[in-house]
């Protein structure tokens, strides 16, 4: 078991206020023939097992792919996501969360006519504080959860999940669970959602749903890196935005209603305005995060779980090097982080290429020490915060079902900042 940081306050939970939950598994590059490692513990919590799994990176013939520029497809590296570990339910997890306090909700309390009168608010939810808050926003719900996510594990910590759904559907909330096709424990876990009157369903399998979403009340949205399993929400170092606004809150839900329809289409965010926050849809991280890296004057500081280079230089990967490269250039403190595991072997060699070709371009690069999973995608620029469920790999770029928002807040900014040097400091200076 792999055990994340923990940074008190700063590690707040995602929080979703519209309950729209999306599972998805962590697909990496393009992972058409690949198999993807699941690993989970067994029934009695001893023994861990690791099976391989055929999996589907959301797209059936390369065809089906947004075609690269230079058509020619390609493979980013490899796809297991360290949030798919099961829980063992056993003393480790006894049932019963710590309160982590309160919560500094990260709040601009600005204007904006677009967004009905007021700036959304805004909460940074980080390691641990994230399951209280998800189960605070399904247990305070009134009309409708909606939910996209690549995991949903089993175990204790995972249970009081699923109790919360089918508490809120037995009082008549309007609850909707969509998870990824491809995870092993997702089909038993859509039985039981059904068997508890809530109307759940795997996606298709045509696209990869890799998003980590939740939306309560059309009001309450909680997106980001967290899934739905015992270490990623007891242990890893995840980030997750929490919005508490109606406009977001509708955009959201629709987005997820729109892929509960069509799994197989590609779903895109408008821009807004909404405030100081960007949404991110599935396709549109350079679009949306690509500026924010070129206005940097700063800082640009990255965390990510996983990276695969890729050496053509019209890819999304490459686009983006290039754009912290030239920040460097400017005189801009660049720096990023990756995961290093302690059992994945293919994830630490892509991550690896991906840190020498960083490096040669004069980005200081760590990697997190083996005993912590740094499973959080998140940019900060200057005052702007990225956050994304997606790895910088083709399929979490361009075809996977992902959603995110870049939000621009000096205290929010702060805080991530904060977030970040935890991890930096206790990662090792050389690799």
């Amino acid at each position: 078991m792999r055990h994340g940081l923990q940074y008190g306050r700063w590690g707040l939970v995602a929080v979703t206020t519209a309950l729209t939950i999306f599972a998805c598994a962590d697909p990496g590059g393009n992972l058409i023939g690949r198999r993807d490692l699941v690993v989970s513990l067994d029934a009695d919590g001893d023994a861990w097992r690791r099976d391989t799994a055929p999996w589907d990176p959301g797209v059936v013939t390369p065809s089906d792919l947004p075609t690269p520029p230079d058509a020619t497809p390609r493979d980013d590296g490899p796809s297991w996501d360290p949030g798919g570990t099961s829980d063992p339910g056993d003393a480790a997890d006894p049932g019963i969360h710590q309160d982590p306090g309160a919560v500094d909700p990260g709040q601009d309390p600005g204007k904006d006519s677009d967004t009905g009168g007021t700036t959304p608010q805004v909460e940074w939810v980080t390691n641990q504080d994230y399951l209280p808050l998800l189960l605070q926003r399904l247990d305070d719900a009134r009309t409708s959860i909606r939910v996209a996510h690549l995991s949903f594990g089993t175990g204790a910590t995972p249970d009081r999940i699923l109790g919360a759904l089918t508490r809120a559907a037995g009082r008549g909330v309007s609850v909707r669970v969509l998870l990824e096709s491809d995870v092993d424990t997702n089909p038993a876990r859509i039985q039981e959602l059904v068997s508890g009157g809530v109307s759940a369903k795997l996606d298709g399998d045509k696209r990869s749903l890799h998003v980590k979403a939740v939306v309560v009340d059309d009001r309450h949205v909680l997106v980001g890196s967290t899934n739905w399993t015992f270490a990623s929400m007891r242990y890893n170092n995840e980030a997750n935005w929490a919005f508490d606004d109606p406009a977001l809150g509708t955009l959201f839900r629709q987005w997820i209603d729109g892929i509960w329809d069509q799994p197989g289409s590609l779903r895109i965010l408008p821009e807004g305005p909404y405030g100081t926050v960007t949404p991110i849809g599935g396709g549109q991280y350079l679009e949306r995060a690509g500026p924010v890296i070129d206005r940097a004057t700063r800082r640009v500081w990255v965390t990510m779980y996983q990276m695969g280079w890729d050496a053509n230089t019209s890819s999304t990967v490459h686009r983006i090097v290039t754009k912290l490269a030239n920040a460097v250039g400017r005189g801009i403190d660049v720096r990023v982080i990756l995961e290093d595991s302690d059992w994945n072997d293919t994830l630490d060699q892509a991550n690896r290429e991906a840190a020498l070709e960083l490096e040669a371009r004069g980005i200081d690069v760590r990697f997190d020490t083996e005993e912590t999973t740094t499973h959080s995608k998140m940019v900060v620029a200057d005052d702007t915060v990225v956050l994304y469920s997606g790895n910088w790999v083709y399929s979490g770029l361009e075809s996977n079902h992902e959603a995110g928002a870049a939000v621009a807040s000096t205290s929010l900014a702060n805080q991530a900042a904060t977030y970040f040097l935890g991890i930096w400091n206790s990662s090792p200076a050389t690799w």
